[in-house]
């Protein structure tokens, strides 16, 4: 009987205990999420780049408790359920390994899909502007003239390489390109500060060619600094830079020395020899004038050692006036045997001045040749200047006006309506059919303060894009090939 009582007590027991343990093997369900429909992507930097996405949840269809994540190339792009973006221009072209992620808020449950986008490069033909933000960063806009565009991007890298701060100026020159096999625009950009000052590309892959910064000096014990104002290519193709007022040239892809003087000169506003002899006009901003400089040849009775990539020796141009009071707006040059002739272009309030200066480069003498002074009003530092075959175009406060080189007139050309600011820079088009501006409007309530203007020279036409930039420093036109073989829209 004990052991029969013994095991009623110990059933009852185990009853007892099964009956107070039920709640802890009372699990949920999971509600899985099985993402579908994500497929390898191509989309030119700039554009949209938009992905729909499909997926099922194996319990109900209730999606209140996820959370969204893309990814491209490990950086966030949109917290969405489906994507729908401007794809990004600060990055490398190519494919670039991308991620959507759902995370089920309820739980911390993670699911994804890995893909690709193969993202291609928007810049080609068209034009390439210059502009600098208000905390002096700078942005690089494009304006395609491929298939009937009519929008603006931005980029403040060259296929991932950061521009610096401070723009300066963005140049370009037209040729072949024997890694491309092909011709194309090679392209300068310019800051004056940052890690890659320069860096050197072409419009048909727009990735960095090259880079030049302080690294690039030759001679690394020197110490010197390169912060570039001004680049130059000469009729010979060999590239020159001012660098904190110093003259330096640029050789099979190092920067040689800084030019030596017997006295302290700050260099800008260089003009190159159109004969192809290795001179050069610089302005002198400690003196205002206009000097030659050139390499030193040997001198061995005056034990005088030349070097032929520094232009060390200075050659006066007698007589040149002083420029104080001037602003520099633009040059030109020519080659009349035997000489280099430049004009020298400038605004005070005075109006507008053409200033003729000459260098012998036989008998190595300069000189100044003339001075013409074109009387307009509201001449000043904010005065811009662009030459086109044989017709200066000059812009004073908001009109724009326009003189033969040969028995230079000032004549009228055309009024920019005063709502998009005021003119801030202008240029031409490759083939010199119709003007660039740019204008600033400092007032205006809108994030891009900046407008681009196209004017047809013959006839007058304006096509205006409003606000679409930033404050404009510098224009190159890649719109068409300047030998009129088509390419581009030939304008």
């Amino acid at each position: 009987m004990k052991t029969i009582y013994l095991l009623y007590i110990l059933i009852a027991f185990l009853s007892w205990s099964c009956t107070e343990d039920k709640g802890n093997y009372d699990y949920s369900p999971i509600n899985d999420v099985q993402i579908t429909d994500i497929s390898n992507q191509t989309s030119v930097a700039g554009d949209s780049l938009i992905i729909p996405v499909t997926f099922t949840r194996s319990l109900n269809s209730e999606e209140k408790d996820l959370d969204y994540l893309w990814e491209i190339d490990g950086k966030k792009v949109a917290t969405t359920r489906n994507l729908n973006i401007t794809t990004p221009t600060d990055i490398t072209f190519g494919n670039k390994i991308c991620r959507y992620l759902i995370t089920d808020k309820s739980n911390g449950m993670q699911y994804f899909k890995t893909f690709t986008v193969n993202i291609v490069s928007p810049f080609n033909w068209g034009y390439y502007l210059l502009t600098e933000k208000e905390d002096h960063s700078t942005i690089l806009s494009y304006f395609s003239v491929l298939n009937n565009n009519t929008k603006f991007i931005h980029t403040h890298s060259i296929s991932g390489t950061v521009l610096g701060n401070l723009p300066r100026t963005i140049t370009g020159s037209f040729g072949y390109i024997s890694s491309l096999k092909d011709y194309f625009w090679t392209i300068n950009i310019l800051t004056t500060e940052g890690e890659t000052p320069v860096i050197i590309t072409e419009n048909a892959t727009f990735i960095p060619n090259q880079t030049i910064s302080s690294n690039s000096f030759v001679d690394q014990s020197a110490g010197n600094v390169f912060a570039p104002e001004f680049v130059i290519t000469d009729r010979r193709s060999s590239t020159y830079f001012i660098s904190q007022g110093k003259f330096i040239s640029y050789t099979k892809g190092l920067l040689y020395r800084p030019a030596k003087h017997n006295k302290d000169y700050y260099w800008s506003y260089p003009i190159w020899s159109p004969s192809g002899v290795a001179h050069m006009f610089v302005f002198d901003q400690t003196t205002q004038k206009y000097y030659v400089i050139k390499s030193q040849p040997n001198v061995p009775e005056e034990g005088i050692i030349g070097d032929p990539y520094a232009y060390d020796r200075v050659v006066e141009i007698k007589q040149f006036p002083d420029l104080t009071g001037h602003t520099i707006i633009g040059n030109s040059s020519v080659y009349v045997k035997p000489q280099d002739e430049a004009t020298v272009v400038t605004a005070n309030t005075e109006g507008i001045n053409m200033i003729k200066i000459a260098y012998n480069f036989n008998s190595e003498a300069g000189k100044f040749v003339e001075k013409i002074t074109l009387p307009v009003s509201g001449a000043d530092s904010d005065t811009k200047a662009v030459l086109i075959t044989q017709d200066w175009y000059f812009s004073i406060g908001n009109k724009i006006y326009t003189s033969p080189t040969l028995l230079p007139k000032l004549t009228p050309f055309i009024d920019i309506p005063t709502e998009y600011g005021k003119i801030v820079n202008i240029n031409c088009s490759a083939m010199k059919t119709q003007l660039v501006v740019t204008t600033y409007d400092s007032n205006s309530t809108n994030e891009l303060k900046g407008s681009v203007l196209f004017i047809d020279i013959q006839t007058k036409k304006m096509t205006i894009y409003k606000n679409v930039i930033h404050k404009c420093v510098s224009i190159l036109s890649c719109n068409s090939d300047p030998w009129g073989w088509e390419s581009g829209d030939n304008k």
